[in-house]
């Protein structure tokens, strides 16, 4: 995969997270995240893209209204991705910053998602490692 759409692929997963419509949010997953993508933060491991669209609208009310996701850098090799991102209010301000690591199927999906954000925990972070694992053992990618 290139660099191109890798960025094309996190800028629609972060699009997702500011669309209001269950329906369209899920469409916009089917784009870019394997139906058992897995998804971690340090608050939440959720498996599935449709648990990770109903977390996704839930998460939605809890940020300033007209704000949007914007991708800043991804850096990729073999199956494994990173991105900065940032909160961007009306105005155009960050909000907030964070980065996300993703690992990859065969055909360019989101496996994994491991966010990173402010203000956050580490308590939860063994199962996200153990998510990341599990998909690169699946797809060959660890013995």
């Amino acid at each position: 995969m290139d660099a191109l759409r890798i960025h094309e692929l996190w800028s629609t997963f972060m699009t997702a997270w500011s669309i209001a419509d269950d329906i369209e949010r899920l469409s916009t997953l089917d784009r870019c995240a394997a139906t058992d993508v897995t998804y971690c933060s340090p608050r939440v491991v959720i498996s599935g893209h449709g648990a990770l669209s109903e977390h996704m609208g839930r998460q939605s009310p809890s940020r300033p209204t007209g704000g949007h996701f914007v991708v800043r850098s991804v850096s990729h090799h073999h199956v494994h991705c990173l991105t900065h991102w940032a909160y961007v209010g009306v105005d155009g301000g960050e909000l907030f910053t964070g980065s996300s690591f993703g690992a990859l199927t065969g055909d360019g999906h989101l496996r994994v998602v491991v966010d990173f954000a402010p203000d956050r925990t580490t308590e939860r972070a063994s199962p996200c490692i153990s998510a990341w694992s599990n998909a690169n053992r699946e797809e060959g990618h660890l013995s």
